[in-house]
């Protein structure tokens, strides 16, 4: 059955293998940057309020400086300090923000088409938020609470998005798929004989002779 449509079932694999390659390459490279922060506290007496010196206060106030990390303030302020044609909203709309699960660590990634500008605005970023710690812990600078940008953002090599190696291997896969499937319909519809087994098992008598194909000899 698949031998008989093998060309049905290699169009369709092409087909939509050529349909992922073509949609990757259309799409723009995005560069990805990222920086990591680490929010600390000087020592204090406990009791004294605040976060008390406890790694869990940290953790709250790193999931808050997250949050603020996605604000539109923040972004407004970035894109004012770069003063690069490049908006707050489109600033807020590239920025990723992710606290780091057990830790009062958190990272901020930006993409950008250009991977020197996903650079300059990741550390930009980072950098604003960081000094917003000490205004965002309770207590205000009693708690000695600051945030120090641990890692910048080195230039990206190479774009993240559009994977078009992995998009090209979903495309076969699914051309595959559509393909044993569109041959399995085909069979299933076509009603012609194609051997002389079928040709018993539908007459239900048994095959006496055959004429084998010839070509006529022209004289």
């Amino acid at each position: 059955m698949v031998k008989s449509y093998l060309w049905v079932l290699v169009l369709v694999v092409i087909m939509c293998g050529g349909f992922a390659a073509g949609f990757s390459l259309m799409q723009t490279p995005m560069y990805q940057a990222g920086t990591k922060v680490l929010v600390e506290q000087d020592y204090v007496q406990p009791g004294t309020g605040g976060l008390d010196n406890t790694l869990q206060g940290l953790q709250n106030l790193t999931y808050t400086m997250v949050e603020t990390a996605k604000t539109s303030a923040v972004a407004e302020e970035v894109a004012q300090r770069l003063d690069v044609p490049v908006s707050a909203e489109t600033i807020q709309q590239h920025l990723q923000a992710d606290n780091i699960e057990k830790t009062s660590y958190f990272e901020l990634r930006y993409e950008d088409p250009d991977p020197v500008m996903a650079q300059l605005i990741a550390n930009t970023t980072s950098e604003v938020v960081a000094e917003r710690a000490t205004e965002l812990a309770p207590g205000g600078e009693i708690n000695s609470v600051h945030a120090t940008v641990e890692q910048e953002a080195t230039l990206p090599d190479d774009p993240v998005s559009p994977a078009t190696e992995r998009n090209i291997g979903v495309g076969l896969a699914l051309g595959l798929i559509l393909g044993f499937g569109l041959v399995f319909l085909l069979a299933y519809l076509d009603k012609s004989w194609r051997s002389l087994g079928e040709v018993e098992e539908v007459s239900g008598t048994p095959n006496l002779a055959a004429i084998p194909t010839f070509k006529a000899q022209r004289t």
